[in-house]
């Protein structure tokens, strides 16, 4: 898995992509003495965009560069982070990671791990809690 790390005077940025990774399935860990981030999972190949289960052709692939199954890869970061502030994004098949910088020698924690949340969805979870709730309605059956 390949990475680009990005460091500004606040904080690093880790951008990895994982084509075909779901969120709820990636594991990141900031270990050690908070300068470590272990990135593992799995991928698979989202056969069923192609194929038809009842009518899934027999056929050959003739080229095969893409990498599925399971990863990890493990960051020595060039600078500690604070582990309490850091955030874990993923937009299309790209998972971005925002860790703060310590700016104090203050840290009990060891280890954190972080959820991964898609952008998308978690933008269509704020929108249906911002919209007024309905009430409900009892609907009564009339007898003559």
């Amino acid at each position: 898995m390949e990475v680009d790390l990005y460091q500004t005077d606040k904080e690093i940025i880790v951008f990895a992509p994982i084509p075909g990774a779901r969120p709820d399935l990636i594991d990141i860990s900031i270990v050690g003495d908070e300068d470590i981030v272990i990135i593992s999972g799995s991928t698979k190949r989202p056969e069923d965009l192609a194929f038809n289960k009842e009518n899934k052709e027999l056929g050959t692939f003739f080229t095969e560069e893409v990498v599925w199954g399971d990863f990890y890869r493990k960051i020595i970061l060039p600078e500690r982070v604070e582990i309490r502030n850091a955030e874990a994004k993923m937009k299309l098949g790209v998972l971005v990671l925002h860790l703060p910088l310590i700016t104090e020698e203050i840290s009990k924690d060891k280890a954190v791990k972080l959820d991964v949340v898609d952008i998308d969805e978690f933008k269509k979870s704020l929108e249906s809690e911002d919209k007024p709730k309905k009430k409900a309605v009892k609907k009564r059956r009339i007898v003559n």
